[in-house]
C-alpha cells in the first residue's frame, strides 16, 4: 500500500519489482498514457516485461472503450453489482447472516 500522495508512474517504480517476484510468467503490462516515454525501456531493462500504453483516440468525445483496459475494469463491475461487497446494507446481525447459531 502506498499513500495516496505518491503518483501512479512513481508509485510504480516501488510497486513493479515486488509484482514481478509474485507474477513470474508476467511478460506485458498495460498502463495508460502517463506511463510513456522512458518508463518503457525502464520496464523492459528492470523486468523484462513490455509496457504497452493504451492511450485514447484523438477525436473521441465523452466515453470511449479503450483497447485492453475493459479487461481490468470489467471484474470490477461484476464485484460492485454483488452487494454485499459495494456497501452493508444489513442493518441488524441476524440479517447478515454472523449471528451467532
Amino acid at each position: 500500500m502506498l499513500p495516496g500522495d505518491i503518483q501512479d508512474p512513481d508509485g510504480a517504480r516501488q510497486t513493479l519489482p515486488g509484482i514481478k517476484r509474485l507474477c513470474r510468467r508476467l511478460t506485458t503490462i498495460w498502463a495508460d498514457g502517463r506511463y510513456g516515454g522512458s518508463r518503457v525501456a525502464w520496464v523492459k531493462a528492470k523486468f523484462a516485461c513490455d509496457l504497452e500504453v493504451v492511450k485514447r483516440t484523438d477525436g473521441g468525445k465523452g466515453f470511449t472503450v479503450l483497447p485492453q483496459r475493459w479487461i481490468v475494469e470489467r471484474p470490477f463491475a461484476w464485484l460492485i453489482q454483488n452487494r454485499r461487497l459495494s456497501k452493508d446494507y444489513e442493518f441488524t446481525l441476524q440479517s447478515s447472516g454472523l449471528a451467532p447459531v
